[in-house]
């Protein structure tokens, strides 16, 4: 009997050894992968902080190269169909100013271009004509730098978004940042907002002011900000703000909300700073024109898993409301992937159904499904004449390929019915083949200015019949 009891007991011993030694080797192997992986992060982690070094050094020569002038060379041109018409497609390129904020804005103003990079960057070229295939920018002094910090800018890339020219005033905006934290960490308790600066009219040197900022904070930076500028009635500008992804990653609904200002098109009065919302609704609003013939607002924005829109604001039948565009209810687009429980969340904030008018908020005269990440808008008659019934608008798109309408430029024909809504008639696209930031047009030309990011270029596109 002893005997029995004595082998149970080494012999549960043994298993309990051998269960040990197994755990013993697991725990050990895991340590070992632990270490292993860490010695690769380390080894990751001072590659990466090799190579901002090198960016920040080659970014430093580049601002330091690129002083005062701003070059852009002929490098090809082009010839695509739009529809039933030819244009040609002249391009000039800088490829050093992709290391001062690849993301660049155009205005056009008393026949002087001016360009505006991410870093907040700003030249003109006075009395604006193509000569001997190259276009030569001088650089304008300003004191922007006191307003946003050197390392979120250089961590953002892209913080500047806009250039407008009013009322012998140049107006910048951006998505701005402040922390206790000082200097600049990603991972601290941060705030981004968007923010105007103001400064009188000068081809030396601008002295910017404070002259709009967003009270609310939003914990996360996003390229869905909005933040793009546009002249308006009066003594107003126009400018849009995006929801700051606050549907897919904050699984808030703000848009909707009339006490917040993310997802809102607000107009700011020029004198007392005073603004208003004038529609709400919106996702990431990339183009905005506003026609006074036709006293619209035609803006686009950018949907999320398809879903961008066009969408047309008709400031006469305002009845002292604010106008809803749906976005965060509404899309015909869908929320990016994310875990099932964090889905969830998502679409109780925001259950993007899929029509607008059934659920009372106002149809887009044009949506996108898939994307064609859309951005700058313009009502423009003049380029290709339509006769009294018709109205042409041009729009541009980015996108990581060039397929379905993406990297192009696009043509829509509009007419009004009876009730004086436009209603769509046809829709053609060339495609370009770059991502294509911002756009004007020149009617002394009668061509259009496209800025295109991927390797910092500028295009003129003509109609030819």
């Amino acid at each position: 009997m002893k005997k029995k009891l004595l082998l149970t007991i080494s012999l549960i011993f043994l298993i309990m050894i051998l269960i040990l030694i197994n755990y013993h080797e697991k725990i050990l192997g895991k340590y070992n992968q632990l270490k292993n992986l860490k010695v690769r992060n380390d080894s990751l982690a001072l590659k990466l902080e090799n190579k901002e070094k090198e960016l920040s050094e080659l970014t430093e020569y580049v601002k330091n190269n690129i002083t005062e002038n701003l070059n852009f060379n002929f490098i090809d041109e082009d010839f695509k169909n739009l529809g039933n018409h030819k244009i040609k497609i002249e391009t000039y390129s800088n490829p050093l100013i992709k290391y001062i904020g690849k993301r660049a804005s155009l205005e056009y103003s008393e026949n002087n271009l001016f360009i505006i990079t991410g870093h907040g960057e700003i030249f003109f070229k006075k009395n604006f004509e193509i000569s001997a295939k190259k276009i030569n920018f001088k650089k304008i002094k300003t004191n922007l730098s006191d307003f946003v910090d050197k390392n979120y800018i250089a961590w953002a890339e892209t913080p500047f978004k806009d250039i407008l020219i009013k009322n012998s005033k140049i107006y910048v905006s951006l998505t701005n940042w402040k922390s206790k934290s000082i200097p600049f960490n990603p991972t601290k308790d941060n705030c981004f907002f968007s923010e105007i600066y103001v400064s009188k009219y000068s081809e030396e040197k601008l002295d910017f002011k404070k002259f709009f900022t967003m009270n609310e904070c939003m914990p996360i930076f996003t390229n869905s900000a909005g933040t793009i500028m546009e002249k308006y009635i009066e003594d107003k500008i126009l400018l849009t703000i995006g929801d700051y992804g606050a549907c897919g990653k904050l699984a808030k609904n703000y848009a909707q909300d009339d006490n917040h200002l993310a997802g809102k098109i607000i107009s700011i009065d020029e004198k007392d700073k005073s603004y208003k919302i004038i529609s709400k609704g919106h996702r990431n609003q990339q183009g905005i024109f506003y026609d006074p013939i036709n006293n619209i607002i035609i803006s686009t924005e950018h949907g999320p898993k398809g879903g961008d829109e066009i969408n047309i604001n008709y400031l006469n039948d305002n009845i002292g409301g604010i106008k809803d565009y749906g976005w965060g209810s509404v899309s015909y687009g869908e929320h990016y992937p994310t875990n099932e429980k964090y889905a969830k969340k998502i679409s109780l904030a925001c259950p993007l159904n899929k029509s607008h008018k059934k659920n009372n908020f106002i149809e887009p005269i044009k949506y996108f499904v898939p994307s064609i990440a859309i951005t700058q808008i313009i009502l423009e008659n003049n380029f290709i004449i339509n006769n009294n019934n018709y109205y042409t608008a041009y729009f541009t798109s980015l996108g990581y390929t060039a397929k379905d309408g993406r990297r192009s430029f696009h043509k829509i024909t509009l007419s009004k019915n009876k009730d004086g809504k436009f209603e769509l008639i046809d829709h053609d696209y060339a495609t370009i083949g770059d991502r294509i930031r911002d756009m004007i047009y020149i009617d002394k030309f009668k061509s259009f200015i496209l800025f295109m990011e991927l390797d910092g270029t500028i295009a003129k596109v003509s109609l030819l019949n």
